[in-house]
């Protein structure tokens, strides 16, 4: 229990020595005296200060007693606090009725008696002090129950991010077997040899899309890790969007096809380059397509947007006039691309339109869902775009109405464009990065990895010799030279980075330089970075697609023959 506190008492006279007499009796009771010499001085008092009780003199020069309680009434503050009138006068009773109408509780003549003085104030000191402690209860009951909602509010929240994490790993489990089921089953068939020539192909090619689709799903996730932590980065490049959503239409109009449904492009021919990473502006486009595809049934419409804008021409005008949206306020002034993708599929709840940018979050995440992923794709999509500057926006007026995604990104003008920097090549491998007459050394400790890696390399025409370990690379090393060394990093008692040491001290001694590849399933950029900064040429992520493994191949052994050219 915290320790008691000293209560205030007022003593109000014009005279110092009624003040002193009145301190010398009331000391006893061990409170706080302030004295005032006027209604004046009393009322400052009360400015900043409560009190138990004030004895007020009623005969005062300038303010009476009378005028000063009445003053003292009107102020909120000290409106209820007990007022003991002090007077050397015989009180009447009119005198009296006024003062109690003003709000006296006593009257005391002069000369006081100390007993009955102490009596009296000490009855309001105690009733003070009472009040005080039931405010300070109070305070502290309000406290417990802010504590209490607060306590809940964090074990609701807590338990939802449970069920969210249940319901999540649920998910990913499902969108995992499920195409693990086809490979495996349709593995397995092809095994046993007793399928035909066009249902074994129909195998490959399920396999094919769903061993795709799984590393499309582990992407997914890696990318929500790194993005989460704020490790992308954005390589800017110039980026003629006209030409990356018309590239990308094309290349979901096969999945339109199959389902029936329409797509088309309504895309300006102004300029609209950005400063941005193609892949990553890939990876949007391709996400909201295949969202629109996929939750659009067949005979429905997607239709893809590209038009300049102002920063400051409004997106919303008003609830009543255009369907809810997720983003409520346009960027600052500047000419902007807006890219908008419009499907006539199931739309979105208005409930759960504001969460729709939030991870882990689907409309319907039940084992009887109709549409699978794993709720991480628009979360994804929002901020890739902002790291891009720009706002994404989602709008839908409703259930089976629809759905319109706007993107809006920054036009940069023609001198904050870097000419210097190249729109990366998507275009498909050369045929001069065949490897013909190229010898390659693969060491990688999983066997199945290390089988593929010598098909698609001698099926490129390559000449591959494949070890197991970094010690049998130092060992081959000895008797034969090899133009590209691919190495996996994650590897049994020598790893990828102590390994290529090793070769760079056997090369200093046998006088020669072999390009090296860096392999492995990190993925992340911070694993890029460390891998060509630890002595590597070229830096390769699993899942390997075959034409990629062949252009870095290529690319490591020209460089080579190049730089000894050049000697």
């Amino acid at each position: 229990m915290p320790p008691e506190l000293e209560a205030n008492i007022l003593l109000v006279d014009d005279r110092v020595e009624n003040l002193i007499a009145l301190e010398e009796i009331l000391g006893r009771l061990g409170q706080k005296l302030v004295t005032a010499q006027s209604g004046k001085e009393a009322l400052r008092c009360l400015l900043n200060q409560d009190f138990a009780a004030i004895l007020l003199d009623v005969e005062m020069p300038g303010m009476d007693g009378f005028e000063t309680a009445s003053l003292i009434r009107q102020r909120e503050r000290s409106e209820h606090t007990p007022i003991i009138f002090v007077t050397a006068f015989s009180t009447d009773d009119q005198l009296q009725m006024k003062g109690y109408a003003l709000g006296a509780v006593d009257y005391l003549l002069k000369p006081i008696n100390p007993e009955i003085l102490i009596s009296k104030v000490s009855v309001f000191v105690e009733l003070f002090k009472k009040n005080q402690e039931i405010q300070r209860q109070s305070a502290e009951l309000a406290m417990q129950k802010v504590e209490i909602i607060q306590e809940q509010l964090a074990r609701q929240q807590a338990e939802a991010a449970n069920r969210m994490k249940d319901e999540f790993m649920a998910i990913v489990s499902h969108e995992l077997r499920t195409p693990l089921n086809a490979i495996l089953g349709w593995s397995q068939l092809l095994v046993a040899g007793k399928l035909d020539e066009g249902t074994a192909s129909r195998a490959i090619e399920t396999i094919n899309r769903n061993a795709l689709s799984q590393a499309q799903l582990i992407d997914d996730i890696l990318d929500v890790a790194r993005l989460t932590s704020g490790k992308v980065k954005i390589h800017r490049h110039p980026v003629d969007l006209l030409s990356l959503i018309s590239d990308e239409l094309e290349s979901i109009r096969p999945a339109a096809n199959e389902k029936g449904i329409q797509l088309t492009g309504e895309l300006t021919t102004d300029p609209c380059i950005v400063s941005g990473d193609m892949q990553r502006l890939q990876q949007i486009l391709r996400n909201l397509l295949s969202n629109a595809i996929k939750f659009t049934p067949g005979g429905g419409q997607v239709e893809v947007g590209l038009k300049r804008i102002m920063g400051n021409e409004s997106w919303i005008t008003s609830k009543n006039q255009e369907p809810q949206r997720t983003t409520p306020h346009p960027l600052p002034n500047t000419v902007l691309a807006q890219i908008t993708v419009t499907d006539t599929g199931i739309g979105i709840d208005s409930d759960f339109l504001p969460q729709i940018f939030e991870y882990f979050r689907q409309a319907d995440s039940s084992s009887t869902r109709s549409h699978d992923g794993l709720g991480l794709g628009l979360a994804i999509v929002r901020q890739l775009v902002e790291l891009h500057g720009g706002k994404i926006d989602a709008a839908s007026e409703g259930k089976d109405k629809g759905t319109t995604f706007t993107i809006s990104l920054p036009l940069p003008t023609p001198t904050q464009l870097d000419p210097s920097a190249e729109t990366p090549n998507s275009e498909s491998l050369p045929s001069d990065l065949a490897l013909e007459n190229i010898s390659v050394l693969v060491v990688d400790d999983n066997v199945d990895n290390r089988n593929y890696l010598v098909t698609a390399l001698e099926l490129a025409g390559a000449q591959v010799t494949a070890v197991a370990s970094g010690q049998e690379v130092i060992d081959y090393l000895q008797h034969s030279h090899p133009d590209v060394l691919l190495s996996d990093i994650a590897m049994p008692n020598e790893n990828g980075y102590e390994l290529l040491q090793r070769v760079r001290m056997v090369e200093q001694e046998l006088g020669r330089t072999i390009p090296a590849i860096a392999l492995t399933a990190y993925a992340k950029p911070e694993d890029r970075n460390q891998a060509l900064s630890g002595g590597f040429q070229q830096f390769l992520s699993k899942p390997v697609d075959p034409i990629q493994l062949i252009e870095v191949v290529a690319t490591a052994a020209r460089a080579e023959v190049s730089k000894l050219t050049a000697l």
